[in-house]
């Protein structure tokens, strides 16, 4: 079977009560599916690989703090370590709709 079957769905829900329910819900392309992100885990700066587009790219710490976004629209972009802690960091990379959130560990 195909796991990559992006579109819209819905499903109907029918409690014991008898009470009926719509979830829809959207599958999005996975933008992290084209970028590769190396090296991974970072000792003083990382590569972002990209496909064609405009992306914004996001790093939150492990609180959900913002420590940056930047708009790229090169397919390469590389993240510095300057003024990081070691740790796990969420690297958010969204275009158009799609986005993925990729673990980043600066050692």
């Amino acid at each position: 079977p195909s796991h990559d079957m992006q579109g819209e769905y819905s499903v109907m829900v029918t409690s014991a009560e008898g009470c009926e329910a719509f979830i829809i819900g959207i599958i999005e392309n996975n933008v992290a599916r084209n970028a590769q992100v190396f090296p991974n885990p970072m000792m003083e700066e990382t590569t972002i690989l990209l496909p064609v587009g405009v992306f914004d790219t996001t790093l939150y710490d492990l609180w959900g703090r913002k420590i940056f976004t930047r708009k790229s629209c090169t397919q390469r972009e590389v993240i510095h370590r300057e003024g990081l802690s070691a740790g796990s960091y969420a690297l958010h990379i969204s275009n158009e709709g799609m986005s993925e959130v990729i673990r980043l560990v600066l050692e």
